[in-house]
């Protein structure tokens, strides 16, 4: 699908309404499979890896689907390029709960994900800063945290460096 091409754009109400949908109905077929497959398979290093290739192959597809998203592209594939995107975030949610225990939590963070992290930790930096402000917190450390959580937040998603992971973000989102 991407780059955008114009044939996309042909595309009718219809028949994007029709390519939701099944989207949507491969969101409950990928579970599951999944959930067969765990129950087939005794071994834990199969199941470990078996999450970790589909947990990587779903985040380089949210990656290249939010990579599409530009101004060239008409609203109504905007729309197809979100949903599609909400149903591949939604089995990479279902894997990061039903199966935490094999998730790599190293792994890169989606860009879309990342997205949406970084306004919500923007939001929740502002009351910390009130807070730092107003107590009696060690200015320096109060600095430093915050420093951190800027710098996090203001990295462009196309060059992250450093790769922003699941444990990043669970530090930023902690404090």
């Amino acid at each position: 699908m991407c780059p955008y091409q114009e044939s996309l754009n042909r595309l009718t109400e219809a028949e994007i309404s029709t390519i939701i949908k099944e989207s949507a109905a491969e969101v409950e077929n990928v579970r599951n499979l999944l959930m067969e497959y765990f129950v087939n398979t005794p071994s834990i290093s199969d199941k470990e890896n078996f999450v970790k290739v589909n947990q990587a192959l779903l985040i380089r597809l949210l990656d290249k689907l939010y990579s599409c998203r530009n101004s060239n592209v008409p609203e109504k594939v905007l729309n197809l390029y979100n949903q599609l995107g909400n149903h591949l975030q939604a089995s990479l949610d279902f894997i990061e709960d039903f199966f935490g225990n094999y998730f790599d939590h190293n792994e890169k963070v989606p860009s879309p994900y990342l997205e949406i992290t970084r306004n919500e930790i923007g939001k929740q930096l502002k009351k910390l800063t009130f807070v730092f402000n107003s107590s009696c917190v060690d200015k320096i450390m109060a600095k430093g945290i915050v420093q951190t959580i800027q710098q996090f937040i203001c990295c462009k998603i196309e060059n992250q460096y450093p790769m922003q992971t699941y444990l990043i973000i669970s530090y930023c989102s902690m404090n």
